[in-house]
C-alpha cells in the first residue's frame, strides 16, 4: 500500500476562475541531535504548497514554510483575531442600530444599506461602495453575477445593489451625498482603519536551496490574515520569485532589490473553520510528534549527560596523570 503524500496533514481544494486551486501543508519536522528536549530542530518547518490550475492550461505552483516553533503562538493568535473580529462586529452592529442617521423618506433607506457594503477583491476592496464611483459598483455587480452559480451568497449582494444601481440618478446623489456627511463621523477607529486582522507575516524569506543556474534564489513571503464580515475570512497570501541574494557581515540575507523577477502570489480563501482546521492541522501535528517521540528523546537526553560524565572524569584523570610526571 503507498500513499502519494504520506506527511499531508491538511488539503483545501475548491473550483477558481474556471480552474482550480489547491492549496496543502505537509509536515517536515526534524530531531534537534545536541538538544534532544528541544524535540525539533530549527530546520522542522511545515511547507504550504498553494497549485493553481487555470482555464487556460497554464499551472502554478507557489511554496512557502512555517517553522515549527512559531505554530503554538500563530495558533493563539489566530483565536485573538477571532475573538477580536467578533467584538468587532458586535460594536459595529450596535453602532448601526444607535448612531446612523436615515434619510425621512424610509423608501430610499434600503438603497442607502447597499452603499455600506465592500468589495472582497479587486482595486476597491474594503472599500465602500458610497466610496465607489457607479460605474465600477456595475461592474462588481456584473463579476459576482457572472459566478453566482459557484457562489450563491453572491445573489443576496447582487439583490441589494440592484436596489441602488436600478434607483433613479437623483436618488443616487441624495443616498451617496447622504453617506459622505454622516457615515464618516459616526464609524469608529476600529472599523474605518481596516477591516483585516494580521494573524502571521513571515517577511522576506529566501529558499538558498532553490538555487537556478543564473545564481537567483527562490525567494517567499506568506501573510495569513482574518477580514471581518467575509464568508471567506481566512486568507493566505503566498508570494514566489527570485533575486540575487547578498550576505552581509554578520550573516544575514539580503535581497538585491533590482534582480527581482518572475514574481507570483496567490491567495487562498477560507471560511472560518477551515481557516482554523488548518492551524490546527499544523499545532496538533507538532504536539503528537512531542507526545510520541519525548520518551525517546529524554533517554537520548540522559545517555549524553552520562557521557559528558564521562568523558570529563577521564579528562581529569588524564590531566592528573599527566601532572604526576613532574
Amino acid at each position: 500500500m503507498s500513499a502519494k503524500y504520506p506527511k499531508e496533514i491538511f488539503t483545501n481544494i475548491k473550483t477558481k476562475n474556471g480552474g482550480s486551486q489547491t492549496f496543502s501543508v505537509t509536515s517536515n519536522l526534524q530531531f534537534d541531535e545536541d538538544k534532544p528536549l528541544a524535540m525539533m530542530s530549527s530546520l522542522s518547518r511545515y511547507v504550504l504548497t498553494t497549485i493553481e490550475k487555470l482555464s487556460t492550461g497554464k499551472n502554478t505552483i507557489l511554496v512557502a514554510n512555517i517553522p515549527t516553533k512559531l505554530v503554538p503562538a500563530i495558533a493563539e493568535k489566530a483565536i485573538s483575531v477571532i475573538n477580536t473580529a467578533n467584538i468587532t462586529g458586535i460594536n459595529k452592529t450596535s453602532e448601526n442600530k444607535t448612531e446612523k442617521v436615515w434619510p425621512v423618506i424610509e423608501g430610499n433607506r434600503k438603497i442607502c444599506e447597499a452603499l455600506e457594503l465592500t468589495p472582497t477583491m479587486g482595486n476597491n476592496k474594503g472599500k465602500p461602495f458610497w466610496k465607489i464611483p457607479t460605474q465600477e459598483i456595475r461592474q462588481y455587480r456584473d463579476f459576482l453575477y457572472k459566478n453566482k452559480d459557484k457562489y450563491p451568497k453572491n445573489q443576496e449582494i447582487i439583490n441589494r445593489l440592484d436596489l441602488f444601481l436600478n434607483a433613479s440618478k437623483d436618488t443616487q446623489d441624495k443616498c451617496i451625498s447622504f453617506m459622505e456627511k454622516h457615515r464618516d463621523n459616526c464609524e469608529t477607529d476600529t472599523i474605518t482603519t481596516s477591516n483585516e486582522l494580521v494573524i502571521y507575516e513571515s517577511g522576506t524569506k529566501p529558499r538558498v536551496s532553490q538555487k537556478r543556474e543564473d545564481g537567483k534564489v527562490q525567494v517567499y513571503t506568506i501573510n495569513i490574515s482574518y477580514i471581518i464580515g467575509q464568508n471567506y475570512p481566512f486568507v493566505v497570501t503566498t508570494t514566489n520569485y527570485y533575486a540575487f541574494i547578498k550576505k552581509t557581515e554578520t550573516g544575514a540575507l539580503n535581497i538585491v532589490g533590482n534582480s527581482v523577477c518572475d514574481k507570483l502570489s496567490s491567495t487562498v480563501r477560507m471560511s472560518e473553520l477551515d481557516g482554523l482546521a488548518f492551524i490546527k492541522a499544523m499545532e496538533n501535528d507538532a504536539m503528537a510528534y512531542n507526545i510520541s517521540f519525548y520518551s525517546a528523546q529524554l533517554k537520548k537526553a540522559d545517555e549524553l549527560i552520562k557521557h559528558n560524565i564521562a568523558t570529563n572524569k577521564k579528562k581529569e584523570t588524564d590531566n592528573n596523570a599527566d601532572f604526576s610526571d613532574f
